[in-house]
């Protein structure tokens, strides 16, 4: 395989509703940021780029679009864009979410919060760090800002811990419903398939892979979400994606035991075949921003700027 490098851009959502703590793409920012890539770069699937390089005779930089989770707005609003513009994507799917209806423990969570009218948490504060020790809330501002830095706690800790913590918060926030039919399911999903959509794995629950401790159960995350694909689209997997980039060497191996090619992170810098591995690929993630600042982090801008800042 030739030496390449790809910038592989990550999304999730894209719609024309919008949410106080995980905003998803506009329709118009998502048209804005297609139009610039193509100008910008050379684009095929993230899987073609890295299992047949040696095929492609790039003029421009290449570059992927990937998307993570299998929201229903992708086969009703994404996709209908990437078709007028001609550009191919992949599609990594929680396989659990698909066969329940209910989105990612993530997005249950930030719905929680955004929804309830409680003023107070009743958690196992013990269990939080000293600054999350106060669950009341004054007001909606301040249950919001609590949100912000809850979730990034909780992508840091133990998996057990973070399962508790999550089973504790909804059950205490139970006046908010469990959101129902945002994901797609495998009829829609075989649909998107047969659109030209490469589907990969998200894993079965979404978990932070390397904050599990048993090696079993990052084994069955990984095989019994491939299973499920094969299952009911045809096809084994190439891609694994791991849940919030979350990985560490016992990963990688499970992952390419498993019988993936590819095993996908989040670390906001291009592919660099001499310097990353297959199953360390790193993706570039775009939020519902300006597009000024969206194309900052499409050149590596933004980047570099952290880097001198560190």
């Amino acid at each position: 395989m030739r030496k390449m490098k790809a910038s592989i851009f990550l999304f999730h959502r894209v719609s024309p509703q919008r949410d106080k703590l995980w905003d998803p793409l506009s329709l118009e920012r998502f048209d804005e940021i297609l139009k610039y890539l193509k100008s910008k770069f050379e684009i095929h699937s993230a899987e073609k780029i890295l299992g047949e390089s040696d095929k492609l005779r790039n003029k421009k930089s290449l570059a992927a679009i990937v998307f993570d989770d299998g929201y229903k707005d992708y086969i009703e609003y994404a996709l209908p864009i990437l078709k007028k513009h001609e550009l191919p994507s992949s599609m990594y799917v929680v396989t659990s979410c698909v066969e329940n209806g209910i989105p990612p423990w993530t997005y249950v969570l930030d719905n929680a919060f955004a929804n309830t009218k409680k003023g107070k948490l009743d958690i196992d504060s013990s269990l939080l760090p000293t600054e999350l020790r106060n669950t009341i809330w004054k007001n909606q501002s301040d249950k919001i800002a609590y949100a912000k830095k809850f979730k990034p706690f909780l992508k840091q800790v133990k998996d057990g811990i973070r399962r508790e913590l999550v089973e504790q918060t909804i059950n205490s926030l139970n006046d908010v419903e469990t959101p129902q039919n945002l994901m797609m399911n495998w009829k829609e999903i075989n649909e998107i398939k047969s659109a030209g959509t490469i589907i990969g794995s998200h894993t079965v629950t979404h978990p932070l892979l390397a904050k599990i401790e048993n090696e079993t159960e990052i084994e069955s995350e990984l095989y019994l979400s491939a299973l499920k694909i094969k299952e009911n689209i045809g096809e084994f997997p190439l891609t694994i994606s791991y849940p919030i980039g979350s990985f560490d060497e016992r990963v990688k191996k499970l992952a390419q035991k498993t019988g993936y090619k590819f095993g996908f992170a989040v670390e906001q810098t291009i592919y660099d075949s001499a310097k990353n591995d297959l199953f360390a690929v790193p993706r570039i993630e775009l939020y519902n921003e300006p597009l000024l600042k969206t194309k900052l982090r499409i050149n590596g801008t933004i980047e570099k700027i952290k880097t001198v800042l560190r």
